[in-house]
């Protein structure tokens, strides 16, 4: 069996597809976005976005120039990935497929047995998210191919770092009604909780769950960053004893070292419990939701 190629031209900057006609097709970034991940980036800053996605778009330029024109990548997640995503092991990378008449996508790599893989270089792996994009991908080149690709895989890039995870295929009666919802404007989330005798939000919550440990990820990397950051300072401060330094934009003051006082309430209890016993407070909690991610 052999690839086929598809005549949809890809635009990067407009990021669209269009036929030889000169019609547009609708993504599937697009599509998973308006029907099962709206909002998955709420809250996040446009600036930490922005710059999130012109990192991994490079990761993923690097990878494919490695593969198709020998350059060496400079980021230490491509530099990672091509040792084992390189042309020994290609069939494709960044394979256009399409249906031909309204959806189009790139797939990351694709193997010599027909694998699909997709990189992400996110904090936070979603392979929810994963599923979905390569299962509508694998629709796509059933489509343009004529037979299915075998297995599904997120190779997950963190600097140095990688992870390959075999990601779960959803059915392809799934991934057409997905596709008929959008096509015919209706909500495909709504629809299908419609048919279950329950209103309880829990696909919702669940992708809640998943922004908010992603946006907490982020929120660590980039703390410890600025820590790193205000260690440097502090060293340079007090190697040249400055107490302050000031900007226009800055004021950045050196807090000398200094003792704190607290009560060892542990040690309290253990060894004067009536003491302990004296002071203690009741108060009430209210009954909670405990929610655990399945991984």
């Amino acid at each position: 069996m052999k690839l086929k190629y598809s005549l949809i031209q890809f635009d990067p900057d407009g990021h669209r597809y269009i036929s030889p006609e000169g019609k547009e097709l609708l993504g599937v970034t697009g599509l998973l976005s308006r029907q099962l991940f709206a909002g998955k980036y709420d809250g996040i800053p446009r600036e930490i976005l922005n710059r999130a996605a012109d990192h991994g778009s490079l990761v993923h330029r690097e990878i494919n120039d490695f593969i198709t024109l020998g350059f060496t990548p400079k980021t230490p997640e491509a530099r990672e990935a091509i040792k084992e995503f390189n042309s020994d092991t290609c069939a494709a990378s960044e394979y256009l497929v399409s249906d031909g008449e309204n959806y189009a996508t790139m797939i990351d790599f694709v193997d010599k047995e027909f694998n699909l893989y997709d990189f992400k270089t996110t904090a936070v792996l979603d392979k929810e998210y994963v599923s979905w994009q390569l299962s509508v991908s694998a629709y796509l080149f059933k489509c343009q191919n004529g037979f299915e690709p075998k297995n599904f895989y997120a190779v997950h890039l963190r600097g140095d770092k990688i992870d390959v995870k075999p990601v779960e295929k959803k059915s392809e009666e799934e991934v057409l009604e997905l596709l008929a919802c959008d096509i015919a404007g209706e909500n495909y989330l709504e629809k299908k909780s419609s048919l279950i005798k329950t209103d309880l939000p829990l696909v919702q919550l669940k992708q809640l769950e998943s922004t908010i440990l992603e946006i907490e990820l982020e929120l660590k990397y980039f703390t410890d960053l600025r820590e790193e950051l205000f260690r440097q300072i502090y060293d340079k401060m007090e190697e040249k004893d400055l107490k302050k330094i000031e900007t226009d934009e800055l004021l950045i003051t050196r807090v000398l070292p200094a003792e704190s006082i607290s009560i060892d309430t542990k040690r309290l209890k253990e060894e004067m419990p009536e003491v302990a016993k004296q002071y203690e407070k009741v108060s009430q909690r209210k009954g909670y939701i405990k929610l655990t991610i399945k991984k």
